[in-house]
C-alpha cells in the first residue's frame, strides 16, 4: 500500500501549508513560499520569482492555489526527483513523490518498455495497491486501462500514471 502513503504525504503537505492562514484547500502567496523553501529548498526565491510561480499556477485567478492548480508542478517534481529507494527524500512532499514514481518504475518494463506500463504490469501495480484481498476482475481493468491509456497506445506511460494518482490526491483532497 506505498501509493497510498505516498498520496498522503503529498496531501499532507499541501494541507499542511494550506491550513495555516484559513482556508485547508488552498494555497495564499505565502503558504506557497513557504512550501517551495520548506518542502522544494528553494531558498533564494526572490519575490518576482515567487509571484511568477504563484501566477504561473493560479488558473482561475484567486491569488490562491487549490490542489488541481498545484498539481502541474508536482508533475514537474516527478520527472526530476530520483526514484532510488535507498535515497531519503529531504522533505514530505518529495518523499510522496519519490513513492509514486518508484511504484511506477517497480511495475513498469517487466513487458517491454520500462517506461511504460502494460496492461498486466497495470493490474499487478492495482492488485498490489488497492485490491490486496480481493481479485480484480477482468472487466473492471479493462474500464479501468481504457481510462488510464489516454493515448490509445495499449500502455501506460508516468504521463498518464500521474494524471491517475493526481486525479485520487485532488479526489481525496475535496472528501476529506
Amino acid at each position: 500500500m506505498a501509493l497510498w502513503g505516498g498520496i498522503c504525504d503529498i496531501l499532507g503537505s499541501f494541507r499542511h501549508y494550506a491550513e495555516k492562514e484559513g482556508n485547508p484547500k488552498k494555497l495564499n502567496k505565502k503558504e506557497v513560499k513557504e512550501l517551495l523553501v520548506e518542502q522544494l529548498g528553494l531558498t533564494g526565491t526572490s519575490c518576482s520569482d515567487l509571484d511568477a510561480t504563484l501566477k504561473a499556477l493560479d488558473e482561475d485567478k484567486d491569488e490562491e492555489v487549490d490542489f488541481i492548480e498545484f498539481m502541474p508542478l508536482l508533475a514537474i517534481l516527478t520527472t526530476c526527483v530520483k526514484a532510488d529507494p535507498n535515497e531519503k527524500a529531504p522533505s514530505t512532499l518529495l518523499r510522496g513523490v519519490k513513492t509514486i514514481k518508484t511504484l511506477f518504475l517497480k511495475h513498469a518494463g517487466k513487458e517491454g518498455d520500462k517506461n511504460k506500463l502494460s496492461k498486466r504490469e497495470v493490474k499487478e501495480l492495482l492488485q498490489e495497491e488497492f485490491f490486496e484481498k480481493e481479485k480484480l476482475d477482468q472487466k473492471k481493468l479493462d474500464e479501468l486501462f481504457k481510462q488510464l491509456d489516454s493515448d490509445g497506445d495499449a500502455q501506460v506511460d508516468m504521463n498518464e500514471y500521474f494524471i491517475f494518482v493526481a486525479a485520487l490526491c485532488a479526489t481525496l483532497n475535496e472528501e476529506l
